[in-house]
């Protein structure tokens, strides 16, 4: 799968502009040192002019007594709350104190002034978290590449196969070569008899109670039933299994994937494979939700692939089932007939390539969850950058406002805090732009290469 597909992209795009959760609360307590020197007010350092004194400075005074961190450094839903704390309840303590503070201060030069400006408001969050942009690292390794069939067997996790079977009213529609339930029921037998010896199937049956009329519609959707238990395959009581139900009811298909969820959560992805397999020829018919349901899978730590297989399925159907299967991090095909069941069945799901599913790149779940560490920290430095400018920005328009600064004074100033924080921002753009290409330069090799690997062993 490409990792970097155009919604995969969407989502990375969002993230990197507002971020995607809250400041953690364990915030670092870095010691730190000003690197200026004073000005002609001895208590009052030299604004820093070098990025490496701006990412050493201290915070400010009024930032310290009046900001705090999770407000300073909000991120997501977080973002307006800062703005609204600026707008509401820091922009009337500049207009009480700044008139104060700089009653006796006229004769200051426009360097001066952004000096006591910085010392009053600036952030002091920046060497918390630049020296860990710096050396953030992706963490994605290659996989070992095993060259025989001993050393294959050792990288072998244990597998769960979960097979999903539609038995809706609608399953009991002809298509050629036969009706729908009972072309399904022969396409999962095949595929299970087929399964490694030691892997683990079992199978649902949903949608096989009632006769699919309203008043029956409650019971048809709450029975979603394991009919062969997880265990490895016997072919006698598999068979026994297949032939407990037929096609009846509605389409509980969200309620099916939850019940999946809720036998694999116990066998995690670090000592286990686990695979869902649907077959359905239509959507959800009982108000369940399907996309949250596969992402449920996703946002486990049994990260479980979805395959669904739609029998027959109108255009609606299939875009639906579609999403679930992008949402699963699987696959889905629209099929016809008998022979395109049948082919596919071996072609495709024959057991996923036997033991190569263990090998793999970098999920689409672990690609976002890197990602997402990279936008935070440098999210985490702009917002710090971007606030203390909006906060000096608003001391400047209020001194101005006030007649304790000229017009060109304010000009300068204003100027001279805009360059600060664009050479701020450059560098962590920076910064992020190159981690970000190494990432995805090293997750795209580890594909390829993984991909090359597995071709030998196809038929």
């Amino acid at each position: 799968m490409n990792l970097r597909i155009s919604a995969l992209t969407l989502v990375i795009c969002a993230g990197f502009l507002i971020g995607g959760c809250s400041p953690p609360t364990d915030m670092k307590d870095k010691p730190i040192e000003t690197k200026g020197t004073a000005t002609t007010d001895n208590t009052v350092p030299s604004a820093p002019r070098t990025l490496d004194e701006m990412i050493q400075q201290k915070s400010g005074l009024w930032t310290d007594k009046y900001i705090d961190e999770e407000t300073e450094l909000g991120r997501g839903v977080n973002v307006l709350g800062y703005l609204g704390f600026h707008q509401n309840n820091f922009t009337p303590i500049l207009h009480e104190e700044l008139p104060k503070y700089f009653k006796d201060k006229a004769e200051l030069t426009t360097d001066e002034l952004y000096d006591h400006l910085l010392y009053l408001l600036g952030s002091g969050k920046y060497i918390d978290y630049y020296e860990d942009l710096q050396n953030w690292q992706y963490g994605f390794t290659m996989p070992v590449l095993p060259t025989g069939p001993d050393d294959t067997e050792t990288v072998e996790k244990s597998m769960n196969v979960i097979l999903l079977l539609d038995a809706s009213g609608s399953m009991k529609a002809k298509v050629p070569g036969g009706m729908k339930m009972e072309l399904a029921k022969e396409a999962v037998h095949s595929f299970a008899k087929q399964l490694k010896p030691e892997a683990n199937v079992s199978l649902f049956a949903y949608g096989h109670v009632d006769a699919g009329t309203d008043q029956d519609k409650t019971k048809s959707c709450e029975t979603i039933e394991d009919v062969y238990p997880l265990q490895p395959y016997d072919e006698n009581s598999f068979i026994t299994s297949l032939n407990s139900f037929q096609a009846s009811g509605w389409t509980p298909l969200a309620g099916a994937i939850e019940k999946a969820h809720d036998l694999l959560k116990a066998y995690p992805e670090n000592e286990n494979v686990n695979i869902v397999f649907i077959v359905s020829d239509g959507v959800e018919t009982c108000n369940g939700n399907l996309i949250d349901a596969a992402k449920l899978l996703q946002a486990s730590n049994i990260q479980v692939k979805v395959n669904i297989i739609g029998l027959d399925v109108g255009d609606k159907g299939q875009a639906e089932l579609k999403k679930v299967a992008d949402a699963g991090n699987g696959d889905y095909v629209t099929l016809q007939n008998k022979d395109e069941l049948e082919t596919y069945i071996t072609k495709k799901w024959k057991p996923i390539i036997g033991q190569l599913v263990f090998i793999t790149g970098p999920s689409g779940r672990e690609y976002l969850d890197v990602v997402e560490s990279l936008i935070r920290l440098k999210d985490l430095l702009t917002y710090a950058a971007q606030r203390e400018k909006m906060r000096i920005d608003s001391a400047i328009s209020i001194l101005h406002q006030e007649k304790l600064i000229s017009v060109d004074q304010k000009t300068q100033l204003l100027n001279l805090t805009k360059d600060m924080y664009e050479g701020k921002h450059e560098n962590f753009s920076s910064i992020y732009e190159t981690k970000k290409k190494d990432m995805d330069s090293a997750a795209d090799e580890i594909k390829t290469k993984v991909d090359e690997w597995k071709e030998q062993f196809k038929d």
